[in-house]
């Protein structure tokens, strides 16, 4: 409810790369990695993003540390990008949250505070990933995640360590925060503060602008070359596996058809099954009070309910299934009885029985020649498992053993395909439309979990049916294409852009005239253009801030800013610009509102710990020193998307 009131503790990359880091968040904070910072001067200063007390954060392990991110992120997210990361401001946010971890690291060794191994080896413990079927740590799972972010124990256990710190730091400076009554009141109020004003729109539609140039298209072409900018694309080579020629030769035999029926002789076996009804009781009177009603023709969950107890009804019951739930002689007793007997009451371990039985069903013995085509067809589908198993543990081997991707396409028989430059959904940028197959979808996937010169993998595309075999073949840095090719697209922008800029004139001048003294309808009766009239709009503060409700872009202004002013507003999909007046401001009072004065206590007291937590890094990072290096920042960020490096 009272966000608005510290948007700034926000973090900048906003809520779409929340979810990017969601992953890493659930493990704990252990997919970031500890060499992300190194000890020394990193290169003379050329590569060092940042010092923190005497540790130097270096470019290039950062950048690694980045990608390892992005890496992880797209496993379920595919399409998210460098280029998206790096605009959004994701490098400034990773590397000040670093700085701050590290600061606070330094700080707390600086006053004799460490974190023991068995902490360590308890947070090791507490991360899903790590934990075998029976509860206890899995090695080989840390292994394996050792290998796959190409990390040493030593550093991940001091990553660890260092996240294990922050935490103890933290939590004591952020977690008693409580604001006063006499602070958030005055907050409270503002819920039921009322404005209300005019909206005027300018249309682009409502303005006319010159056609541009060949010169005005390639300059603004060159101005905004990131805008146009496909991010990182690569070329895959690729061969399928699949399930349908794996069972070409999956047909059975006679000797194997005969040798399945020998085998499972019992399940094509004439066979018997009842349905029954039984009522389980603590004592021998009350079942044969029971069973006397029933044999008289009481059904038996009536007889049940009136003592007090229910039936329960046991469908497709086989002797052997239902000996275990209670004796072998009343199971003999129940399967030798008619259908509609009600069955002697007999005790096993866990009551007495009363059983009815309620129908019979008996099914015939079945002959080989019946079921031959059942067995073929159960056969067959084991032998193709098995032979597409085969070839993929072939080649996988195969791989293992220094196998190229050529050569295990050649010993297999398969048929080499290679991709035209895909992003990481598996989507072409030149045919965007085109559905991306399963088997594309895996092979792009794969690819951009891999560096130039890795192993070819092998890759499920369709479960139990498709595989794939993978090996990049090519990475196309993000780079806008040549101009001849999108110039209808940057046209088209061009003309959109000074249409924006024309109608944002118009905007201004008549902001300018209700400075004047002018009304917000005079100002548009006299904007020189046709124009729609300005409406009234308004609302109470509370009526824009409910719980899962985003207010209009135009409210929100109205509620920002003061009396008697105007102020323009750019319009969805760039459709123009609104100008928001606001014309009276109606101020609330929570005085007599208790509820919404202790809501406003709860939450301000969320934003005042966060103060806290952020005054105490800031304090840290004074206390050790703490410096960045713009450039190098710079500088990293244009590598990360493929741009010049100067």
């Amino acid at each position: 409810m009272f966000a608005f009131f510290r948007g700034l503790t926000n973090s900048k990359i906003g809520l779409f790369f929340v979810g990017i880091f969601v992953v890493a968040i659930a493990v704990g904070f252990a997919m970031a990695d500890m060499s992300s910072y190194q000890m020394g001067d990193g290169g003379g200063g050329r590569t060092t993003l940042a010092t923190v007390g005497k540790q130097k954060i270096d470019a290039t392990e950062f950048s690694q540390r980045i990608q390892r991110q992005l890496d992880l992120a797209r496993r379920d997210r595919p399409d998210i990008t460098m280029q998206q990361l790096v605009s959004a401001g994701g490098v400034e946010d990773i590397l000040a949250q670093l700085v701050d971890s590290v600061a606070l690291s330094e700080f707390a060794r600086s006053q004799g505070m460490l974190v023991s191994r068995k902490l360590e080896d308890g947070q090791i413990a507490s991360i899903p990933l790590f934990r075998a079927f029976n509860g206890s740590v899995d090695r080989a799972a840390i292994d394996q995640f050792l290998n796959q972010t190409r990390m040493t124990e030593a550093q991940f256990r001091a990553e660890l360590s260092r996240e294990a710190m922050t935490s103890l730091l933290m939590t004591p400076a952020s977690g008693a925060a409580r604001a006063p009554f006499g602070l958030v009141t005055p907050y409270a109020s503002m819920l039921l503060e009322e404005r209300a004003g005019s909206l005027g729109f300018v249309p682009v539609s409502a303005v006319k602008t010159t056609a541009p140039t060949d010169a005005d298209i390639a300059a603004y072409y060159q101005r905004n070359a990131m805008r146009y900018t496909v991010p990182e694309r690569r070329t895959v080579r690729y061969a399928t596996i699949a399930r349908a020629a794996a069972a070409a030769g999956a047909a059975p035999t006679e000797a194997e058809i005969a040798k399945y029926y020998q085998d499972e002789k019992a399940r094509y076996a004439a066979r018997e099954t009842r349905r029954l009804s039984q009522v389980i009781v603590p004592d021998e009177a009350t079942a044969k009070a029971i069973a006397a009603k029933a044999g008289a023709g009481t059904p038996l969950a009536t007889a049940a309910e009136a003592a007090g107890f229910a039936a329960a009804v046991l469908d497709k019951q086989t002797r052997e299934g239902f000996t275990p739930q209670s004796n072998a002689s009343l199971a003999a007793a129940v399967f030798s009885s008619p259908a509609g007997t009600v069955v002697t009451p007999a005790k096993s371990a866990i009551g007495w029985h009363v059983v009815r039985v309620d129908a019979i069903e008996a099914t015939p013995a079945r002959s080989l020649d019946q079921v031959r085509d059942e067995i073929a067809a159960a056969l067959k589908t084991q032998k193709a498992d098995q032979a597409l198993s085969d070839i993929v543990a072939r080649i996988e081997d195969a791989v293992a053993e220094g196998a190229t991707f050529d050569e295990a396409v050649k010993a297999n028989g398969l048929t080499a395909k290679t991709t035209p430059p895909l992003l990481a959904s598996g989507v072409d940028p030149a045919a965007p439309d085109a559905p991306v197959t399963p088997e594309v979808a895996a092979a792009a996937k794969a690819a951009f979990a891999s560096e130039q010169g890795d192993d070819p993998t092998v890759e499920q595309a369709v479960s139990n049916e498709l595989f794939v075999l993978v090996a990049l073949d090519q990475i196309i840095a993000a780079a806008p294409p040549p101009l001849a090719q999108i110039r209808a697209r940057v046209t088209a922008d061009l003309i959109a852009d000074r249409g924006m800029e024309a109608a944002r004139k118009i905007a201004d001048a008549a902001i300018a005239k209700v400075k004047g003294g002018s009304t917000l309808a005079q100002a548009f009766a006299e904007a020189g253009t046709p124009l729609p009239a300005p409406t009234a709009i308004g609302s109470q503060r509370q009526d824009i801030m409910r719980p899962g409700q985003r207010a209009n872009p135009e409210m929100a202004l109205l509620f920002s800013m003061a009396a008697k002013t105007a102020k323009p507003l750019e319009a969805p999909d760039r459709r123009g610009w609104y100008v928001v007046y606001l014309d009276r401001v109606k101020p609330g009072n929570a005085t007599g509102r208790p509820d919404l004065v202790s809501a406003a206590r709860a939450q301000f007291s969320q934003v005042l710990g966060q103060e806290y937590a952020m005054q105490f890094a800031a304090a840290a990072r004074a206390a050790v020193g703490a410096t960045h290096n713009t450039a190098v920042v710079e500088r990293l960020k244009r590598e990360l998307v493929g741009g010049p490096n100067q």
